[in-house]
């Protein structure tokens, strides 16, 4: 199965340490791997857990469904593919990465065909850490726009 191929080849994981995380022989690692042997449900799940959700229980039952495959590089690095619909999965380790919290909005940029991806909470914080400079303690400019506001509906209102 390709993802548990590519799960222990990135993570440099041998078949042996992974089948004592997902509590199987060493050697239905290997025949699933291979592709001759499908897993059990059970075991499928175990392996699933023991990956942290990165080979999928699906995949390797081969259920279909064709969710896209992600697969982490190296620090701050992931391989994102595409399925045929041109969905990408984000895992919550990459989202954590993102400071994205549960249930958040993501932005992203793209420049000249290059992509990155930033939290949209991470985004604001960073504006206002920019503009931070041009803050005036004790003055509220949005105070003060309200008090031009109501001076010009006085005035007009005089007229």
């Amino acid at each position: 199965m390709e993802q548990l191929a590519r799960y222990l080849a990135t993570h440099k994981v041998t078949q042996q340490a992974l089948a004592v995380r997902a509590g199987v022989a060493p050697s239905m690692i290997g025949l699933i791997k291979s592709g001759r042997r499908r897993p059990s449900p059970e075991v499928a799940k175990r392996i699933e857990a023991a990956t942290d959700g990165e080979v999928k229980a699906a995949a390797l039952l081969d259920l279909g469904g064709a969710e896209p495959v992600t697969t982490r590089l190296g620090p701050g690095r992931w391989l994102l593919e595409t399925n045929e619909d041109g969905y990408v999965r984000l895992p919550p380790e990459l989202l954590a990465e993102l400071l994205m919290p549960e249930g958040g909005k993501l932005l992203l940029f793209n420049t000249d065909g290059e992509g990155r991806l930033i939290s949209a909470a991470e985004s604001a914080r960073r504006v206002q850490a920019r503009f931070a400079k041009y803050r005036v303690p004790g003055r509220s400019v949005v105070d003060e726009f309200i008090a031009e506001r109501r001076a010009e509906a006085a005035r007009e209102a005089s007229e």
